[in-house]
C-alpha cells in the first residue's frame, strides 16, 4: 500500500498538533485561556490542571471540558455571604462546615437583640426572619439565599464535591439516612423548642425559660446519646466527622449555656470532646465570632 508523504507544517500549523489541526483551534496552552477558560480559576483549583494540558484531539478535548464542568458545576466562583449571629447555633452549623470544608465566605453579622433580622431587607434573604442565610450569588441571575442551615449544609455538600465530605456517598444510603436522622434530633427536637424567640415567649408568659430550654435540651441530648449508642466511632457515624457533627457541637454550646448536667450522655461528651481540637471547629466557636462581645471573648 502506498502512502502519501505528509506534508511540512505550514506558518499556521501547529508541528505539534496531529494533522490537518489548524494552530488557531485551542489546543495549545496559550491559547486555551482565551478560548476554552476565558476566566481562569486560580492556579491551586482542579480546574487549572486542565488548562495545562496540551489537547491533541478532539476526545481528549471533551473529555477535559467534562472535567472543567464538574469542577465549576457551582453558580459562580464569587463568594458566599453567610448572615450570622455569634450566639446562633444555626448559624455555627454552617460556620463548623463552611471551615471544616475550607470554603471561603464573607460574613455578615445580624444583631438580634437590636431586631435587625426583622428588618424588611432581612426579610428578603430569610422569610423566617431567623439566622442563618446563607447567599449563594450567581453569573445568570440574581442571587439566590438559603434560610435553613440543614438544607444549607446539603447544599454545601452537592455544589463542593471536591472538599471534605461530610456526608457519605449515594451508594450507603443507610449511613445517609442514620447521619440525617441524628441531624434532625438537633434540628427538630432540641433547637425550635430552645430559639431565643420561644425562650423569650416562655419568659413573658411567666415561666422559668432558662428551666424550659435546659429541660428541653436534655430531653433531646438523651435522644442524641441513645442513636449514637448504635452508630458512633470517634464522631457520631464512625470515624468520619459528619454534618451530624456539625449540629451536634452547636447544641452542645447551647447545654452549657443553659447549665445542662452532662454526665448522663458519655458517647454525646467523648465526641465533643475530640471534635473541640479541630482548628475548624475552634474557629466556629461563638466567643470567637467578630460580633462576640469583648467581655464573652475568651
Amino acid at each position: 500500500m502506498r502512502t502519501r508523504p505528509r506534508p511540512k507544517p505550514g506558518p499556521d500549523q501547529n508541528p505539534r498538533a496531529e494533522p490537518g489541526l489548524n494552530r488557531s483551534l485551542p489546543f495549545e496552552k496559550d491559547n486555551m485561556d482565551s478560548a476554552l477558560f476565558p476566566h481562569s480559576p486560580p492556579c491551586d483549583s482542579p480546574s487549572f490542571a486542565v488548562q495545562s494540558l496540551v489537547i491533541k484531539d478532539w476526545p481528549t478535548l471533551l473529555l477535559a471540558a467534562l472535567i472543567l464542568l464538574k469542577t465549576r458545576s457551582r453558580p459562580t466562583d464569587q463568594m458566599l455571604t453567610l448572615h450570622t449571629n455569634f450566639r446562633s447555633s444555626c448559624s455555627g452549623r454552617l460556620r463548623i462546615a463552611l471551615n471544616l470544608k475550607k470554603i471561603p465566605c464573607e460574613c455578615v453579622y445580624v444583631n438580634l437583640l437590636k431586631g435587625e433580622h426583622r428588618s424588611e431587607s432581612y426579610k428578603t434573604l430569610n422569610p423566617s426572619q431567623s439566622v442563618p442565610a446563607l447567599v449563594i450569588p450567581s453569573k445568570d441571575h440574581e442571587s439566590f439565599s438559603i434560610g435553613q442551615s440543614v438544607a444549607a449544609l446539603e447544599y454545601l455538600e452537592e455544589a463542593y464535591p471536591e472538599t471534605l465530605k461530610l456526608l457519605p456517598p449515594p451508594s450507603d444510603p443507610v449511613a445517609r439516612a442514620a447521619i440525617r436522622s441524628l441531624v434532625q434530633i438537633i434540628a427538630s427536637d432540641i433547637q425550635p423548642l430552645t430559639n431565643m424567640r420561644i425562650v423569650r415567649r416562655v419568659g413573658d408568659s411567666g415561666a422559668d425559660a432558662n428551666t424550659w430550654a435546659r429541660d428541653f435540651t436534655a430531653v433531646g441530648l438523651a435522644a442524641y446519646e441513645s442513636a449514637v449508642t448504635e452508630t458512633a466511632g470517634k464522631y457520631s457515624y464512625g470515624d468520619k466527622i459528619s454534618i451530624a457533627d456539625c449540629c451536634l457541637i452547636p447544641a452542645v454550646w447551647g447545654a452549657q449555656f443553659y447549665d445542662v448536667d452532662m454526665r448522663p450522655f458519655s458517647k454525646v461528651i467523648g465526641i465533643y470532646e475530640r471534635l473541640m481540637v479541630e482548628p475548624a471547629v475552634l474557629k466556629a466557636h461563638w466567643r470567637n465570632q467578630e460580633d462576640t462581645p469583648e467581655e464573652l471573648k475568651n
